[in-house]
């Protein structure tokens, strides 16, 4: 990706993302996302620009890791605890979470607090644990790691990517039209449960200039502005990408075939012992001369072909490859 076209993109007056200029914590926050993003495979320019637009929502924009409570027109980005947990006290008190049942914010027995913190707000003791186990890196011992702009982006790269958050996950959706679904089937459950931002994570107000019309042709299809009320906010992300040189066709290729051979690795054993039990029953269909003389030849071909199955059940799930969280889990336990 060129990323001085992907920059200067988010740049032009009617991006209808961050206007014509980018502070510099918004470059660094976007690459940020762009470099954890080559690292952990999320590629095609549809997942890239919606991991860009969550992290754009959950900040307010500011696209660099954040803590809970804070807003845009907030200075200190980066406030002491206590402050954070006495915003969060009077904001439960006076209703205004109606969603919580019960503060996670307040201090455990160690004096550490669990609110929100990253590029994607993860809150408790036991998310934390699981984002810093694929990371490896200890967010137990230091929540606040997730706010170094490197180890924040992966954790909102990664989240997203393998379901960490809510167990839905980028390759669940079909982008962009998944950006029009209903509640339940919206990609903000990747992140949240029903809390009414769907409209404001998927919608960006756009204007009425023939350029972004034509801009908003990143599924394949064209559609006019005044058609459509807003243009999803991912979309303007993926319009940088791909103005930034993406070949989405051939990247989506690229990807289609890295899941086949991937296919391949995992289901190697079953592949392979079936291919065995075929080998054994194909010379007794073309009257090749039989390979066992202990077993009666009627049923030496079936006797062999059950071993093989037999194996296969007793695996009866897919190898694990390196990339996967069990093997990142099993990594960080090593050291």
């Amino acid at each position: 990706m060129d990323r001085a076209k992907f920059f200067a993109s988010l740049r032009r007056g009617g991006s209808g993302v961050f206007g014509s200029s980018l502070s510099q914590a918004q470059v660094k926050g976007c690459e940020a996302i762009l470099d954890a993003c080559d690292r952990y495979g999320v590629i095609t320019a549809h997942h890239v620009a919606h991991v860009m637009a969550e992290v754009y929502h959950e900040t307010g924009g500011y696209m660099l890791p954040i803590k809970e409570t804070v807003m845009p027109s907030h200075k200190d980005k980066n406030p002491p605890d206590d402050l954070v947990i006495r915003r969060l006290d009077q904001a439960y008190a006076s209703g205004k979470l109606p969603w919580v049942s019960r503060p996670y914010w307040r201090k455990d027995k160690d004096g550490k607090a669990w609110f929100g913190r990253g590029p994607i707000q993860t809150t408790h003791r036991i998310n934390m644990a699981k984002i810093g186990q694929v990371l490896g890196v200890d967010l137990l011992k230091d929540p606040d790691r997730i706010l170094e702009p490197e180890v924040g982006a992966a954790s909102a790269v990664v989240g997203l990517r393998d379901g960490l958050y809510t167990g839905r996950k980028l390759s669940d959706y079909a982008f962009p039209a998944a950006l029009d679904a209903g509640p339940e089937q919206h990609p903000r459950r990747m992140v949240n449960g029903r809390d009414g931002t769907d409209k404001k994570g998927s919608g960006y107000p756009c204007r009425t200039r023939a350029r972004q019309a034509r801009s908003c042709v990143s599924c394949g299809r064209r559609e006019a502005i005044r058609s459509r009320p807003h243009c999803p906010q991912a979309i303007r992300f993926e319009l940088a990408c791909r103005t930034a040189g993406e070949n989405h066709r051939s990247v989506e290729r690229d990807q289609e075939m890295n899941r086949i051979i991937e296919a391949v690795i995992r289901f190697r054993t079953w592949l392979a012992n079936l291919f065995f039990v075929v080998l054994i029953i194909a010379p007794d269909l073309l009257n090749s001369p039989e390979i066992l003389a202990i077993i009666p030849t009627e049923y030496q071909r079936y006797v062999l072909a059950a071993a093989f199955l037999l194996n296969i059940w007793m695996r009866p799930r897919p190898a694990v490859l390196p990339n996967d969280l069990e093997a990142s889990v099993s990594r960080s336990k090593r050291k």
